[in-house]
């Protein structure tokens, strides 16, 4: 008997770095994605405000593509699988991701608008969109859930190390090479080839050969959809969590915060290399988890958060300072990064419980689709504060008002919304104590309906 088969629970090292290869890509895509303010600003010559608002409009488009492509997705049925074929979609984000940095030169500045605004939604609103809502079914179907389990944890640190890398690079190549139109193409260039590569490993390495059994209770209907929504009171505490998080990393603050107020953009790269002090708790999140729920480890988190944006408020511009807050912050994020996609899942078994359709594409794209708003949200919120208070992108030095703004999108706002969120994690642990008994009743009934199947 194969070592697999005497632990069912082993991933095995090419299907564990393969999967973790297309989490790498798609976690320096929007570490990548956090610069893109700061680029049209400084260097296409943009309004902050209008930069903003069209950011918004993308995500008034993904309330279309991302519940639709979770309706796609749900009734997909190939030879490769159900969530699989949409992993070709990392090799075109990517690409339009170059192309989105890569705005002519010659362009108007209503064209300007137009092409970042049209590249944004190919990348966020139609291909990340298919990535993120094949997500969850791939996963189910291609790893058993304490796999899952390691994978959100182990496989967080890889997803976190490639972030990392690209955190501190980024802004020391900005200071080099993005000094021009060419420059910064050439920059997004020697990222998204390797990162497109990379990301399509999982394609090509990782199956989805684990059966799930689906009742005719599941199938997929646009009434079913809005029921589900309707019935499901967990997915929205989850996704409104995404949400407010996704609106206070997707500001794209940090890069004006280190540039304006430290005074050195590549300070940046420093602090976030401070990241792989937090690296080893991850590895004790699947202890961790055997004795807290998912909820509790996200409050835990949340609330550390919440301090660590107050020490960031007040630390203005020292660095022993800011220090102590980045840990704060890179301890505080580590569960609601690396969980949300278990917690998903447990929507789904809830979902198949109340005899609803599991869903787990549609569940997916819901909190992706509030995800994004969140995103869209965060982009207007700095661009109408940073205009509001008189800041100037082609100035080197910025007024009081203008700086004070800064701070508090870096720090205030942050506490206030983790807060937030540690309130809807309370909330959700609820179903967190239900889990184990809802598991057990639907693996029950799964093995009544294929018994009466072979009958």
């Amino acid at each position: 008997m194969s070592e697999k088969n005497n632990n069912p629970d082993k991933i095995g090292a090419l299907k564990f770095f393969s999967w973790q290869g297309r989490a790498v890509s798609s976690g320096c895509n929007v570490v990548i994605l956090g610069f893109l303010s700061i680029y049209c600003t400084n260097q296409l010559g943009l309004s902050p405000a209008m930069v903003g608002i069209i950011l918004m409009v993308s995500r008034v488009i993904d309330a279309v593509t991302d519940l639709t492509a979770g309706y796609i997705i749900d009734r997909t049925h190939t030879k490769l699988g159900k969530g699989r074929p949409y992993e070709f979609c990392i090799i075109l984000v990517w690409l339009c991701t170059w192309l989105l940095f890569s705005c002519p030169g010659g362009f108007t500045t209503t064209m300007k608008y137009i092409w970042v605004l049209v590249m944004y939604i190919f990348v966020q609103s139609i291909f990340n969109t298919l990535l993120n809502a094949a997500q969850t079914p791939y996963m189910v179907r291609a790893f058993n859930q304490n796999q899952m389990v390691r994978l959100a944890s182990f496989g967080g640190i890889t997803t976190m190390i490639g972030a990392m890398v690209v955190s501190i690079s980024f802004p020391i190549l900005m200071g080099s090479m993005a000094t021009s139109a060419k420059g910064w193409s050439s920059m997004l260039a020697i990222y998204a080839i390797p990162l497109a590569l990379i990301g399509i490993l999982r394609f090509v390495f990782v199956k989805e050969d684990r059966e799930i059994v689906e009742t005719a209770a599941q199938r997929v209907s646009i009434r079913a959809i809005f029921k589900v929504l309707s019935k499901n009171p967990y997915i929205w505490l989850v996704a409104i969590a995404q949400m407010v998080q996704y609106t206070i990393t997707n500001m794209g603050v940090g890069t004006y915060f280190y540039t304006y107020v430290v005074g050195d953009v590549k300070v940046m790269g420093m602090m976030t290399a401070l990241g792989i002090v937090v690296l080893p708790i991850m590895f004790f999140i699947p202890r961790l988890m055997r004795r807290f729920t998912k909820g509790q480890l996200i409050a835990t988190g949340t609330i550390i958060e919440a301090v660590g944006g107050l020490v960031m408020f007040l630390a203005g511009g020292s660095i022993p300072i800011i220090i102590v807050a980045a840990i704060l912050n890179g301890i505080g994020i580590l569960p609601l990064t690396y969980l949300v996609d278990l917690q998903v899942l447990d929507c789904a078994d809830y979902n198949e419980w109340k005899g609803l359709p599991r869903l787990e594409g549609t569940l997916t794209s819901f909190r992706n689709f509030i995800q994004k708003l969140g995103t869209g949200l965060g982009a207007v919120l700095m661009g109408l504060v940073l205009e509001m208070t008189g800041f100037e992108g082609t100035l080197a030095v910025q007024g009081d008002g203008a700086l004070m703004s800064i701070r508090a999108l870096m720090g205030l706002f942050p506490m206030v919304a983790y807060i937030i969120v540690t309130v809807l994690m309370i909330l959700y642990i609820r179903l967190d104590k239900q889990i184990p008994h809802i598991q057990e009743e639907n693996q029950a009934k799964r093995e009544q309906m294929k018994a009466q199947e072979e009958i």
